[in-house]
């Protein structure tokens, strides 16, 4: 973390902790899955700082309330479709970086119609579960399946704790109902990004 001093910065679409004059700022919790701490020494910028994990938690105001177009440009061309004037389609994980969350009001704002998903403050975009995806990485394939058919086991048996995700009915068993389910998310296949 760096302090300047004699120098006006703006901010906007931002949490910025004590307030901060600008369009779009908050000064909110912002929820992450676990805060910065300074260390035992309370000083920013020593060694013993534990800079957290900053990904948002379900409930962050922070969730879908950025600016779209102050995303960069792909200069990169990270996800190799040619187009470098595109917004920068991933976040600091490589995942998807304009995904809507259902559960979230839009307080940021949209750049239709090419982005009409709000973006997130902060380097990592809120992932919203994608129903059929067992294994956590965004989309539904065959590793998915793999592990879908590994917990399908009829009716009336309970899911053991590896396939709670795969119970997509959520009636406590994995049986053909979910596989209805699957099936539909597995043709879907890969979540798009807007």
């Amino acid at each position: 973390m760096y302090f300047v001093s004699g120098v006006d910065a703006t901010f906007s679409y931002s949490d910025v902790m004590g307030a901060a004059p600008g369009t779009g700022n908050i000064d909110a919790d912002p929820l992450f899955v676990e805060a910065p701490d300074p260390g035992p020494d309370g000083e920013w910028g020593t060694a013993d700082d534990d800079h957290g994990d900053l990904h948002l938690q379900a409930g962050s105001p922070c969730i879908d309330a950025a600016k779209n177009v102050n995303v960069p440009s792909d200069w990169f061309d990270l996800d190799g479709d040619g187009d470098t004037s595109e917004r920068m389609p991933y976040d600091l994980d490589e995942h998807p970086r304009f995904v809507d969350d259902p559960n979230t009001p839009d307080t940021g704002v949209p750049y239709p119609p090419d982005y009409p998903q709000v973006v997130d403050m902060g380097a990592y975009e809120f992932q919203v579960p994608v129903p059929g995806d067992l294994d956590g990485d965004f989309d539904v394939d065959s590793d998915d399946f793999v592990l879908f058919a590994g917990c399908l086991t009829g009716p009336d048996i309970l899911p053991s704790a590896d396939c709670v995700v795969a119970d997509l009915m959520l009636d406590n068993d994995v049986d053909v109902g979910d596989f209805a389910e699957f099936q539909s998310a597995f043709f879907v296949g890969l979540r798009p990004p807007n």
